[in-house]
């Protein structure tokens, strides 16, 4: 195996800047390419959640059923925009043939092996000098029904979770003494202890800082034009110039596919567009993240901020705003929280979420060409299994073999 001494990561979310930090820690030169900045994209407003004990595939059984009242809803929080292009209906096609027992049960299963090294990489990555906000506070589920509850705590209790998915369900006023912020409506809840919280942005801005500090390369504003094998080397083309290396990672979210379709290979990505909304809220704040059962709504307490983010939308890969879906979260933050009043200044963000027919991201080496990989497609849950990704797909890198834990994961299942 010929060594590597010189990695160039396609962008710097928090997967790309972790692999970038994994590789670092293991003696590689690394590069990084990024066309916009560092911890743009969907790294920037998500809920910021590390979560292995609810990390399974979006495809999920009855889920058609579920969401066919809200697919043609513009504030449901499921929208998908019509569309005809070929892509697209492959794409839901292939989504809907996975919304079976089996297919979920045994993509949860890979996720809940991917996510054994989650809570020791993050560990390390605080031991190794990296700064980061990051809350231990566990992860409240809430709900109007309490029987709805219920069910959803047995189904949570029955997914493999590696020991993250213990839990606490609770009734009547002790949803209240544990968690004062919440409404009376509020019927039923149950806690996950283990399950952490972080501030995204905090995350990319420490690896970067990191990173910079131990030597690495930073190339902002560098549209990729794509990717030309020069002997053992491989040369990135950008927007200004060339970046060589032995080994290219490309990491670059919702743009994955158009990445990887420069160089002649197709992977099918979609974007589902979310949205949060963030602002130093006064009034009773939640002292745990929570995750809002009817209004498929996240809300997570940072140091000095709320965040309440949600939503999916299949629009294709577009940053536009739509306010009824706005809007939407601030009526489910109303319904689920008595005392919340938001700051003068609000930041409202929309970003857009890599997903996969099969719901698995993608993680490995294209079969078509020599020591390129990528690394996409991991839906909703890109901050929980970052760290993991980051740490198994350094090891393929310097080791040369796969690790089983990403054997699941290869982009050779979609003939990649």
């Amino acid at each position: 195996m010929q060594e590597v001494t010189r990695v160039i990561v396609v962008g710097a979310g928090v997967i790309g800047l972790g692999i970038a930090w994994e590789l670092q820690q293991r003696g590689v030169d690394v590069v990084v390419v990024e066309p916009d900045g560092v911890g743009l994209g969907c790294s920037a407003g998500n809920a910021g959640w590390i979560s292995p004990g609810i990390s399974t595939p979006l495809p999920s059984p009855g889920l058609p059923m579920r969401t066919l009242r809200w697919m043609m809803k513009s504030d449901s929080p499921l929208y998908m925009k019509p569309s005809l292009q070929p892509s697209f209906l492959r794409f839901m096609f292939q989504f809907w043939r996975h919304c079976n027992a089996r297919d979920f049960t045994l993509g949860t299963a890979a996720m809940a092996a991917l996510n054994a090294s989650t809570m020791p990489t993050f560990d390390a990555w605080k031991a190794q000098g990296i700064e980061f906000e990051m809350h231990e506070d566990g992860l409240l589920y809430v709900g109007l029904d309490a029987d709805g509850v219920r069910e959803m705590a047995r189904s949570v209790n029955a997914v493999p979770t590696l020991g993250y998915g213990d839990l606490e369900v609770l009734t009547g006023s002790a949803i209240r003494d544990l968690e004062p912020a919440l409404s009376t409506r509020v019927g039923g809840a149950f806690l996950m202890h283990r399950e952490r919280t972080v501030r995204p942005e905090t995350v990319c801005d420490g690896l970067w800082m990191a990173l910079e500090a131990n030597g690495a390369t930073l190339h902002v504003g560098r549209m990729i034009g794509g990717v030309v094998q020069q002997g053992h080397l491989h040369q990135v083309q950008t927007s200004h110039g060339t970046v060589e290396g032995d080994v290219v990672v490309i990491a670059t979210g919702a743009w994955l596919g158009q990445t990887t379709e420069l160089i002649g290979v197709k992977l099918p990505i979609q974007a589902g567009k979310g949205y949060s909304v963030t602002s130093a809220y006064t009034g009773t704040l939640p002292k745990h993240p929570l995750d809002v059962m009817e209004a498929s709504m996240a809300i997570t307490p940072f140091d000095g901020a709320l965040r309440f983010a949600g939503t999916m939308e299949l629009s294709g890969i577009n940053l536009q705003m739509r306010p009824e879906r706005v809007e939407a979260i601030r009526r489910g933050a109303a319904t689920f929280l008595h005392d919340v009043t938001p700051g003068e200044t609000q930041d409202v963000w929309v970003g857009m979420r890599p997903l996969t027919p099969d719901g698995l991201p993608v993680i490995g080496k294209l079969a078509a060409l020599d020591n390129v990989y990528v690394a996409g497609g991991h839906q909703m849950l890109g901050v929980t299994l970052a760290a993991a990704t980051a740490h198994n797909l350094a090891r393929q890198i310097v080791e040369g073999t796969p690790p089983v834990e990403l054997l699941a994961f290869s982009p050779a299942r979609f003939g990649a």
